[in-house]
């Protein structure tokens, strides 16, 4: 048992037993909070280095306190330390976190699966956030199993003293921390003055205090009038100007350079100071008390860490930057950038990069580790948002790392919109000077900006020579996309999608899916996702079933199957639901994606399928509401493209018909764009309507050259049934002479619906004839019974027709002009002809008149059945203004 990555205490240190018992207690929080120079590392490190417990020691750098970042960073730390086994979700961490907004359900889940009690040691606690304060707090009352030990600079919620209402804690604060006198006389050796003692003690009585005194012989003992923490930096400084004397101008400088890093392993420090020496050096420097071993080096010392006492490095640092050449200073952020950034710490990687005002090592950083940056979101929004907008139109990347969190943001949309169109501006600008694989990310980038806009054409433009770009690239551009490669084909192939290319957008989605596969890219299963969801959205349900199934089979990191990587997977599932006719497990499914409905961009599709599955429950009024709320909310969003429109029109259209308003169905119906999908829907409500002959000559030209599956069964279906319901179409009775014998029009419904059924049975379909309005499917049942035509498609159309979504019963709603919705709006308020003619400032002559043509459009005969009936029909809050409205 025992705690890993524990550091290397440097020599020279007092024993302090006292405060190592204190650590040693069976409390399940023990918080160490005072000020720098307290030796809170240090009693943290005696009492870990000997603590007979399972656990990890986690430094807690810049960048590592939102709770995705520390999640990530702790999960490493686990599996680093051999405490996960090979079925625990924090294995696959780091896809995960890309997938949720908060991790805590995904640690407890993690940390449960460790069959012994484990320790966190958190140092420099001050780095975390008060939201991941407030996970690990839940942590800790949720697991028994789980203890921290943490410290602290500053005050959080770790330190608020109500803490001990809800956990067992035991906080050892500066008072406890302070040296004693024996403590510091001890510290400062057997020859040190009492004078030296009392300063220690006068100011704050700080281990880095005496230790600073003892190296600079007494000699930086100058009273400070600013507290503790003053007195400390002002020893600090005279130290530094003390000691630099008696360090060789070798030593000197390389304190001094080394200070640009907070922490550094033996090549980062050679770049850095140019000592040929440097493991040595830094020996010397933690002999000195500079810094220490983040674990016992290996021999040549060339993969350990060493870390900078935070006291010593912040007034070097100071010094450095102020006195040092700002070339040398720029040069030296760049080295310490790099070498974050081999070392896949992003965000580290990041702010250095943006000190050096290296624009492409900025880019670098965002090209590699995009969901790594993803996961520190409110730093890089404050770090990248300082960049000018006229540089990040040069920094595409930049831009559309920053519009995808704000994105995500909800309530900030417009802001995200903004860096979306500086994405594709200068996406587009550098993609012409770029080599192919830089190119097809841009692409990507500019697509994908275009898509989430609302730009689905462009978009598409973009994504189709991208697509044709990936599939020409050579192997050794294709090796230099890295991990990204599965990511671009993801992309573009939703913005080909979305653009109406689906044949396209379904062989990126195959390649990302054999890409993943063949290089062990989990975004691969995203791919595999959007491969069930394109083919069952176009009706291959068969193929969808089939990559649903095989996503079945795998392991996906948390939060992607019910988030946005997986959210076409759950499509998928809910579609195949319709097609059995199951609109529960259709809604179970969509359901999975609550969270995400208002900010997804596959809003639309998931209020589609929902809506027809309202449809098949019977559940009407509810679908169209929630539709309704769906609409205002993503305009307010200006989330809206002309894709989701669609989605919503056509999705509005089947649910009037559901309520049997003819007239709103039509006219939702004429607002879809020209194509196959607005005459399907003239067709469906003219044969709602009655009208067969309306039916067949919007479906005789509908386009269907490019058209789907589900599309081409949808026109099938509702041609047999107009053919079906025309008066020659429709036999009277059954034939009393075989079917060969009569009439032609009957035969051909006959052939059409023995073709329809193949389609259905061979596609997995029933949602193309389950939308035939019932007329319909009794005319083809009528016509598969009298033809004698299988006893199985006759049990479809029976099972259709059970289904009831668009009823033999719907009527036309009556349609009342702006001047009758006016005159009816005040029927109401008023008492009177006279008042309402006064309120409206027209005659009482035409208010009669109105109120005639009003009467006689609801069928009633009074000014009380009037009220009952306009109530009924829900004319409060239709809108006026429009050249007519349902009621």
């Amino acid at each position: 048992m025992s705690i890993h990555a524990v550091p290397r205490l440097p020599p020279g240190l007092a024993e302090r037993p006292r405060l190592t018992g204190a650590l040693d207690v069976p409390a399940a929080l023990v918080v160490l909070h005072a000020p720098a120079g307290y030796g809170k590392t240090v009693a943290l490190t005696r009492w870990a280095a000997d603590a007979e417990r399972d656990g990890v020691w986690l430094r807690v750098r810049e960048g590592m306190g939102e709770p995705l970042a520390f999640a990530q960073q702790l999960s490493v730390a686990l599996a680093d330390a051999g405490l996960l086994d090979e079925s625990n979700p924090l294995r696959t961490a780091a896809e995960s976190l890309t997938a949720l907004r908060e991790p805590w359900d995904l640690l407890s889940r993690g940390l449960r699966r460790i069959p012994h009690p484990v320790t966190l040691v958190l140092d420099e606690a001050e780095h975390l956030d008060e939201t991941t304060i407030d996970g690990l707090l839940r942590l800790l009352t949720d697991l028994p199993t789980l203890s921290l030990r943490v410290a602290t600079r500053r005050a959080n919620r770790f330190t608020e003293p109500g803490l001990s209402l809800a956990l067992d804690v035991r906080r050892i604060d500066t008072a406890e921390l302070a040296l004693t006198a024996d403590e510091a006389a001890t510290l400062l050796g057997p020859t040190t003055s009492d004078a030296a003692v009392d300063h220690v003690l006068d100011n704050g009585a700080s281990p880095a205090l005496a230790r600073v005194l003892l190296l600079a012989g007494e000699t930086a003992s100058d009273p400070s009038r600013g507290g503790a923490e003053d007195a400390l930096e002002t020893a600090v400084e005279s130290l530094l100007r003390l000691r630099a004397p008696a360090w060789d101008d070798q030593f000197r400088g390389f304190f001094r350079e080394l200070s640009l890093s907070d922490a550094v392993d033996v090549d980062l420090a050679t770049a850095l100071t140019g000592a040929a020496d440097a493991a040595a050096l830094l020996d010397r420097a933690e002999a000195e008390g500079l810094g220490y071993w983040a674990a016992p080096p290996s021999p040549d010392r060339s993969d350990t860490l060493f870390v900078l006492s935070p006291v010593f490095r912040r007034t070097a640092e100071r010094s450095a930057r102020r006195t040092l050449p700002a070339e040398r200073v720029r040069a030296a952020d760049t080295r310490v950038a790099r070498w974050h950034l081999a070392a896949g710490r992003a965000l580290p990687a990041l702010q250095a990069a943006l000190r050096a005002r290296d624009g492409d090592l900025v880019t670098d950083v965002v090209r590699e580790h995009w969901y790594d940056l993803i996961r520190s979101a409110a730093e890089v929004r404050a770090s990248l948002g300082r960049v000018p907008a006229l540089t990040l139109r040069n920094r595409p990347l930049q831009s559309m790392l920053l519009a995808i969190l704000w994105n995500a943001q909800g309530a900030h949309r417009l802001r995200a919109l903004e860096y979306f169109a500086i994405a594709a501006y200068g996406a587009r600008a550098e993609r012409a000077r770029a080599r192919p694989a830089d190119r097809a990310l841009l692409a990507m980038v500019e697509s994908t900006a275009l898509r989430v806009s609302g730009r689905t054409a462009q978009a598409g433009r973009i994504a189709e020579a991208c697509y044709r770009d990936m599939c020409e690239m050579s192997e050794g551009e294709r090796m230099r996309l890295g991990r990204n490669e599965s990511t671009i084909f993801n992309h573009i192939g939703l913005s080909l999608f979305v653009a109406g290319r689906v044949e396209e957008a379904l062989d990126c989605f195959r390649r990302s899916d054999a890409v993943g596969r063949e290089r062990g890219l989990l975004a691969g299963r995203q791919g595999l996702a959007h491969l069930a969801g394109v083919h069952a959205l176009a009706g291959d349900m068969p193929e969808a079933a089939g990559a649903v199934a095989r996503g079945a089979e795998m392991s996906w990191p948390d939060g992607w199957e019910d988030g946005y990587a997986g959210s076409l997977l759950q499509v998928a599932r809910a579609q195949l639901a319709i097609e059995d006719g199951d609109p529960d497990a259709a809604s179970a499914a969509l359901a999975t994606l609550e969270r995400h409905r208002t900010t997804i961009e596959h809003w639309a599709i998931i209020e589609q399928i929902d809506a027809v599955a309202a449809l098949l429950r019977g559940d009407v009024e509810a679908g169209i509401l929630r539709l309704e709320r769906a609409e205002r909310e993503q305009g307010r969003r200006q989330a809206q493209s002309p894709a989701s429109a669609e989605r919503v029109r056509r999705a509005r259209a089947l649910l009037e018909l559901g309520r049997g308003d003819l007239e709103a169905a039509r006219g939702w119906a004429m607002r879809l764009s020209a194509g196959a999908a607005r005459e399907i829907m003239r067709a469906r409500v003219s044969l709602a309507a009655g009208d067969a002959d309306g039916a067949l000559r919007a479906l005789s030209v509908a386009p269907l050259d490019t058209a789907d599956t589900r599309t081409l069964a949808e026109h099938l279906a509702l041609t047999a049934a107009a053919v079906a319901s025309a008066p020659a179409g429709r036999p009277a009775a059954a034939p009393a002479a075989p079917a060969a014998e009569g009439p032609a029009e009957v035969s051909d419904v006959a052939a059409a619906l023995v073709r329809l059924h193949a389609v259905l049975v061979d596609r997995g379909l029933f949602e193309p004839l389950v939308l035939v309005p019932a007329a319909g499917l009794e005319a083809l049942r009528d016509v598969a019974v009298a033809e004698g035509l299988s006893p199985d498609l006759v049990a479809v159309l029976e099972r259709a027709m059970a289904a009831g979504v668009i009823g033999a019963r719907a009527t036309a709603s009556p349609r009342l002009t702006r001047r009758e919705v006016a005159v009816a709006r005040e029927l109401g308020a008023s008492e009177t002809v006279a008042e309402i003619a006064a309120a409206l400032s027209v005659s009482p002559n035409t208010v009669k008149s109105q109120l005639r043509s009003i009467y006689r459009k609801l069928g009633v005969g009074s000014r009380d059945e009037a009220l009952r009936a306009l109530a009924a029909r829900g004319l409060v809050g239709e809108d006026p203004s429009t050249d007519g409205a349902g009621v």
